[in-house]
């Protein structure tokens, strides 16, 4: 095997990828919460991922026959779409729209904490000291991303309905990479997106019937239908399978890590998208990230 085809098939390069994908949903979903409410924007976009994974999974089973599943293994399944697909986009999204980016990130930013936890309690995963320096530091880059190197801003912070949605969907991530984990042996990352999605939008459907009688989504516009497009082929299909990949191969605790990079890609790509350029603040936080993430999975 070369170099190169083995830096292809790295966990950790799929692991990087995922918060660079989701960092232009952040960019794009904050656009669409403005005329899509959170239940249509999630079924929208995990509709067209689902619609993409469908021809993949039928593809896969002509050459992989999938197993006969427990019921156990389906109640998993069916759970991984209730946490992972209905519940942590949706509130996210609803805390889009009723929260500031820097308490967003914040709150996100506890994510890999809420993870690791999870990982001792249930998977029984041990923690090492390096990989505490090692989430701290990466925390505290993000904590100075967010408030933009002033931490007086910390102070000003208020806390408000849509804080309590965004950290209710981190938690539901977070219970989502356990539970990937421990039906990951059992059946492949791309069974474990299909169905994932498939069983959330078995949610998302009636939530969204029900949600357009009182806030009815606005107009969709040629540049809408290609955001949500997009937003189900890259933040969904590819994202959510590299994600449940680099869950099977290094656990969720070490995958989590990589989640803080996602402010360090949001600034980097705000300026390729708006111009808006780099401050010193970025340097330094972006900084402890990446060296708080190279501690934790080293």
């Amino acid at each position: 095997m070369t170099i190169f085809s083995k830096i292809l098939n790295s966990p950790y390069l799929a692991l990087t990828m995922v918060p660079l994908i989701w960092g232009s949903n952040f960019i794009i979903a904050k656009q669409l919460v403005k005329t899509l409410p959170p239940f249509a924007l999630t079924t929208g976009r995990f509709a067209v991922a689902f619609l993409c994974l469908l021809p993949l999974f039928l593809y896969y089973r002509t050459k992989h026959p999938v197993k006969k599943m427990s019921a156990k293994t389906w109640g998993v399944l069916i759970f991984l779409g209730i946490t992972g697909v209905f519940a942590f986009n949706t509130l996210l999204y609803a805390g889009l729209k009723q929260t500031s980016p820097v308490n967003a990130t914040l709150i996100n930013a506890f994510n890999p904490t809420l993870t690791i936890l999870l990982s001792i309690f249930i998977l029984g995963e041990k923690l090492r000291g390096q990989q505490i320096i090692g989430l701290i530091l990466s925390f505290i880059g993000v904590v100075w991303i967010a408030v933009q190197g002033q931490l007086d801003k910390l102070s000003n912070l208020a806390i408000n309905q849509g804080d309590l949605f965004i950290l209710g969907g981190a938690l539901a991530w977070a219970i989502y990479s356990i539970w990937v984990k421990k039906v990951v042996p059992i059946v492949s990352p791309l069974v474990i997106t299909t169905f994932s999605m498939f069983f959330g939008l078995l949610l998302l459907f009636p939530a969204t019937y029900i949600e357009s009688t009182f806030q009815p989504a606005g107009p969709l516009t040629w540049k809408s239908v290609l955001a949500l497009i997009y937003l189900g082929i890259f933040p969904s299909v590819i994202a959510f399978l590299l994600w449940n990949r680099g869950i099977a191969q290094v656990g969720p605790g070490k995958a989590s890590m990589f989640y803080n990079l996602l402010p360090l890609f949001v600034a980097i790509m705000s300026y390729l998208v708006w111009g808006e350029i780099p401050q010193d603040y970025h340097l330094i936080g972006g900084t402890m990230i990446l060296f708080g993430v190279f501690l934790g999975t080293k």
